[in-house]
């Protein structure tokens, strides 16, 4: 079940397993699969003059996803790996450190851009064990 639900890779937001026959063991298991990151890489153009359309924090994390940006077309195009608020770039063309990657996000039409997403991107489970 947990395997299944991390292919959602945040676009399920919360999830509720209470009346379940999972027993602890179970419940234990899906909580530390959820908890693993899951790691993606996606290829965008970025038109010359055109920003590559997300705001990003010092450390790299996405704030948000600006509309109709680079981003935020990739997002409609590939909803299975769509870039959420939370994400965190981790590398962009080879580059990891902040400064190069966001050199590199404002000098390169095409970018391969690596994103870790904490915790499965799951805001909330609730699990409720059942003996």
């Amino acid at each position: 079940m947990a395997e299944c639900l991390r292919a959602n890779k945040g676009r399920l937001q919360r999830l509720d397993v209470s009346q379940n026959n999972m027993q602890l063991d179970g419940a234990r298991a899906l909580v530390e699969r959820f908890l693993m990151p899951i790691k993606f890489t996606i290829k965008i153009f970025r038109p010359a003059g055109h920003s590559v359309g997300m705001g990003l924090s010092k450390e790299m994390k996405v704030m948000g996803v600006h509309p109709n940006g680079c981003i935020d077309k990739w997002n409609r195009e590939n909803p299975s790996e769509a870039v959420i608020a939370g994400d965190i770039v981790t590398g962009v063309n080879g580059q990891t450190e902040a400064g190069k990657m966001n050199r590199v996000m404002a000098d390169k039409q095409d970018l391969e851009i690596s994103i870790d997403r904490p915790g499965a991107g799951l805001g909330y489970l609730d699990i409720c064990y059942n003996s």
